[in-house]
């Protein structure tokens, strides 16, 4: 599985945690990332995405691109309609950066079909919802979620709605 790839791609150097925490609960694990509550230890300064980025590219002939796409997509749909996420301590602020996060992912991890298709499902019909808890340009689920419908979009479907 994925623990064992990643172990591999470390040749016996220390995994880092958020690694073999999502290879046991994604779900737990991604949820965590994108609200800020997980510890990335020494890259920790860096935003969360940014060190999911660095992964996906780094462990690109892995199962872990499609498995955290799988997590993200499930994210999306389980999240959607939620203004103030649990994990993120009932904080809509905090809801917002996670949306942010998920969106950016979306937009730049090419491979994220999934994760695109929950978001096109649910987002073109309900806008409000992502714009409810927008902070200004700093937190901007909705045009983060734009940019990742933009970046996915095979077709014209989605002109009108521009």
């Amino acid at each position: 599985m994925v623990e064992s790839s990643i172990r591999d791609l470390f040749q016996g150097r220390r995994v880092p945690a958020w690694l073999l925490s999502f290879d046991q609960k994604p779900d737990v694990a991604l949820e965590d990332l994108l609200t800020g509550g997980t510890d990335l230890e020494h890259l920790q300064p860096e935003e969360p995405t940014v060190v999911l980025l660095g992964w996906l590219r780094g462990f690109a002939r892995s199962s872990f691109p499609q498995m955290l796409d799988a997590a993200l997509a499930g994210w999306v749909r389980r999240s959607w309609g939620d203004p103030a996420l649990r994990s993120a301590g009932g904080s809509s602020a905090l809801t917002a950066v996670a949306w942010v996060g998920a969106g950016t992912l979306i937009a730049r991890a090419r491979s994220f079909e999934r994760s695109a298709q929950a978001l096109r499902e649910l987002f073109p019909e309900d806008r409000t919802f992502l714009r409810t808890i927008g902070e200004g340009p700093a937190r901007d689920p909705e045009g983060s979620a734009w940019l990742a419908l933009a970046e996915h979009q095979q077709d014209r479907s989605l002109l009108d709605q521009w």
